[in-house]
């Protein structure tokens, strides 16, 4: 039994290539089935995650950009001016280095301070139905922009208008 489980894990590891560093100008995707060990998006490289999975850390930087919209990355850092924007998949833990941009597409959030400096943060993506929950390194929240559904836009926009035809009558 004890042989059997090294061997599948041994096979397991043996169809993931240990890592990947996408370079340069190109466009890349990870999609389903897809499965690595780690992976760096590094100079004006972009990498969309539309499935597949990066069991450890994925590294963000120098001036990259990542569009991460179903799948899985055990760790992720942005740093050196990258860009990561999310709008789905599950995410390991966080942290974020200046300057750096990461754009959270969600429909709501919480941020829950654990004491021990950092977090974890949880909510919902835009879909309304698709959970996040992760943990995050100190001084990460402070860095994000959650980006709200276009229709909690619309109707911020629309609670004005009464506000100001009211304003015109006094």
């Amino acid at each position: 039994m004890e042989k059997t489980f090294v061997l599948l894990l041994l096979l397991m590891l043996a169809c993931q290539t240990q890592a990947v560093i996408w370079d340069g100008d190109g466009i890349y995707e990870l999609t389903t089935g897809e499965s690595l060990l780690q992976g760096e998006v590094l100079d004006t490289a972009t990498l969309n995650i539309t499935g597949g999975t990066i069991n450890g850390n994925l590294i963000c930087r120098n001036s990259s950009k990542l569009n991460l919209f179903s799948g899985h990355i055990g760790g992720l850092s942005v740093t050196n001016n990258a860009t990561a924007n999310l709008y789905g998949g599950t995410i390991g833990g966080m942290g974020i280095l200046e300057p750096a941009v990461v754009n959270m597409h969600v429909s709501s959030y919480e941020y829950h301070d654990t004491g021990i400096g950092g977090g974890r943060v949880s909510g919902y993506w835009l879909d309304g139905i698709s959970q996040f929950d992760f943990g995050m390194e100190p001084g990460t929240f402070e860095q994000i922009k959650f980006v709200p559904e276009p229709c909690s836009l619309l109707l911020l926009g629309l609670s004005v208008i009464p506000m100001r035809a009211r304003r015109r009558h006094t």
